[in-house]
């Protein structure tokens, strides 16, 4: 960015993306853009990394977002 152009706040659309990966913690997302916006999310799928503590298990499998 040059030093004349100030930062751009986010977009409603790029809010609502940062919130559904913060909620998503561990995945993987596939992203429609669409004139440098985020449009449709496709699919998420939620991964959960086991590890040697005896946790519960959260809820896992795929989401659709539309």
């Amino acid at each position: 960015m040059s030093p004349n152009n100030k930062p751009k706040s986010l977009t409603n659309r790029e809010k609502q993306l940062i919130r559904f990966l913060r909620q998503l913690e561990w995945g993987q997302v596939r992203v429609r853009v669409e004139n440098g916006q985020p449009v449709l999310i496709y699919e998420a799928i939620k991964t959960l990394r086991l590890g040697d503590a005896g946790a519960a298990l959260p809820n896992t499998g795929s989401k659709s977002v539309g």
